[in-house]
């Protein structure tokens, strides 16, 4: 199978995602956490709940690209 430059980007946009991903998650585990004011926890954990949508939703496209060869 020869991948599409369309393609590529897709599977980039998810490494990149996935790594931003990692790194909030590491932030909410970290020792400053606690000193984020509460209002800015919120919507930081619902971006993150955005972000794993997100990179589902690639993670989906990826297989497809496969699947529908």
């Amino acid at each position: 199978m020869i991948i599409k430059g369309y393609q590529m980007r897709v599977v980039q946009e998810k490494y990149d995602l996935d790594k931003k991903i990692h790194r909030l998650q590491e932030f909410t585990g970290s020792a400053e956490w606690p000193n984020t004011r509460d209002p800015e926890q919120k919507r930081m954990k619902e971006q993150l709940q955005f972000m794993y949508n997100y990179s589902q939703v690639l993670g989906w496209r990826i297989t497809g690209f496969w699947k529908d060869e």
